[in-house]
């Protein structure tokens, strides 16, 4: 392999990765600034709220003079680090020490793995590779995936929100009461609050016939574990042969269930 092209080790990392955590996510771009040659790294971590968490700028080049694999990253608050990268088989194994930050040094190593990038990080420089590797991925996917795992999800919330307001077009209060968790509670101005035993029981005493259920206006949006719809409820009854309808906003708040 020649000098020059010896970085192609690194060349499966270009592009744009995002990685979510407990209560943050993590953004890391790959990008050539000297192809096969430089290889620029940059990571913005924040939180699930939007707030900056964390910076770093760095680069990868292969110093001659050691017939390695070296990189250096800055961090916002200026800490610096500097190490070395060693290749195997695959995963990249990373050493470096850190100046002006809260620790020393760390080991890692990335991992591809099919479509997906793992981190694993043990922030100590003397760690065992076993240590490294007992440590729980941040798993990345590249943006693109990313955002179509998003739209899944957006998907999946607005179906739950759909599926509610059919039970309660079919006054299915089984139903109704299966998509509720235990402690769910309806809020509405000027109301008392109803947990879900009260709520099955208004939708199982609503006067005539329910003629139907619908939303319009509904967007989906994830905040950390919990998905987000929201929209107006349009709900018609017939009542003595008279036509009711009225029109609500909602915004309806969902988690998955341990069971999928």
């Amino acid at each position: 392999m020649s000098e020059a092209g010896h970085l192609s080790v690194l060349a499966p990392l270009e592009g744009r990765w995002v990685g979510k955590g407990d209560g943050f996510s993590s953004t890391l771009v790959y990008e050539w600034v000297l192809p096969s040659v430089l290889l620029r790294a940059r990571n913005e971590v924040r939180s699930d709220a939007g707030a900056l968490i964390a910076q770093y700028e760095g680069h990868y080049v292969r110093d001659p003079a050691e017939s390695r694999i070296v990189f250096w990253t800055v961090g916002r608050n200026g800490e610096l680090h500097r190490g070395t990268v060693v290749p195997r088989e695959g995963p990249l194994w990373h050493e470096a020490t850190v100046a002006g930050g809260r620790v020393n040094g760390y080991r890692s190593v990335v991992s591809l793995v099919g479509p997906e990038l793992h981190y694993r990080a043990q922030y100590d420089s003397s760690a065992s590779d076993a240590a490294v590797l007992a440590r729980a991925p941040l798993i990345y996917r590249r943006a693109q995936q990313e955002r179509h795992a998003r739209h899944e999800d957006n998907d999946h919330v607005l179906a739950a929100a759909m599926a509610v307001m059919r039970a309660r077009e079919a006054r299915d209060g089984a139903g109704l009461e299966a998509l509720l968790s235990p402690e769910f509670v309806l809020r509405m101005p000027g109301d008392d609050d109803l947990g879900r035993q009260q709520c099955v029981d208004a939708v199982r005493a609503i006067p005539g016939e329910i003629v139907s259920v619908r939303g319009q206006k509904m967007k989906a949006a994830r905040i950390g574990e919990i998905g987000v719809a929201t929209g107006i409820q349009v709900a018609t009854v017939r009542i003595d042969g008279t036509t009711i309808e009225s029109r609500t906003a909602f915004a309806d708040l969902f988690q998955k269930a341990d069971d999928g």
